[in-house]
């Protein structure tokens, strides 16, 4: 499935197909409930990531890291547009804790607290 173009395969959009179904009959074995509270499910792959925010090779973690991205050099929560914050794993740090603590970081900065 490399080298989708934006017209997706029929084999691309029914291996998605098939791992949402997978994913959500995992759900039900924890939460019997879900199918019928579901409005929509969208699975995104790193082909999706890739074409929707030019994420490094479909990278879920946030931008490629080079050495001046991090400590002082990294990207930082106040933008230079006026009233413009940033907030992700782009930001502080990659995966779930990055993205969580840039949150933090933007919220105290917004709030105006250290």
């Amino acid at each position: 499935m490399k080298n989708e173009d934006l017209a997706r395969s029929e084999d691309y959009l029914s291996f998605k197909e098939a791992v949402i179904v997978k994913m959500i009959k995992t759900l039900e074995k924890a939460i019997t409930t879900v199918r019928e509270h579901n409005a929509h499910a969208e699975l995104r792959t790193p082909i999706t990531i890739e074409c929707l925010v030019n994420a490094t090779k479909g990278g879920v973690y946030g931008t490629e890291k080079i050495l001046k991205h991090i400590g002082p050099f990294a990207f930082k929560p106040k933008g230079e547009i006026e009233n413009f914050y940033l907030s992700g794993a782009s930001i502080a740090a990659h995966v779930l804790a990055g993205a969580s603590y840039s949150g933090v970081q933007t919220a105290g900065l917004i709030l105006g607290k250290k």
